[in-house]
């Protein structure tokens, strides 16, 4: 059975993660704005180029669902380990 708090530790874990683990697959980016629209901390905004950046990375909760919308699949959330958290991006390429 697991413990009522289960949320909440996932929260936590997340936060200890580093703080600049977003990365954008510029290739494969169609500028939509979409993951700009979805990102519940309202911390993503179209950057240079009109390609999305993090305004805040610090305050990211790595809730991955920018990367979940992404119709490019062109966000990837890395460890520190440059493993993926979320897998898309750079770490489909060549799977089609």
């Amino acid at each position: 059975m697991l413990p009522k708090d289960i949320s909440r530790k996932k929260v936590k874990y997340r936060n200890k993660l580093p703080k600049n683990n977003f990365e954008l697959y510029k290739s494969w980016c169609i500028k939509c704005e979409l993951c700009c629209k979805v990102c519940p901390e309202q911390i993503l905004y179209m950057g240079e180029e009109d390609y999305p950046e993090l305004l805040k990375p610090e305050e990211c909760t790595k809730c991955f669902i920018c990367a979940k919308i992404c119709p490019g699949f062109a966000i990837t959330f890395i460890d520190e380990k440059n493993k993926p958290m979320y897998q898309t991006g750079k770490y489909l390429e060549g799977r089609f």
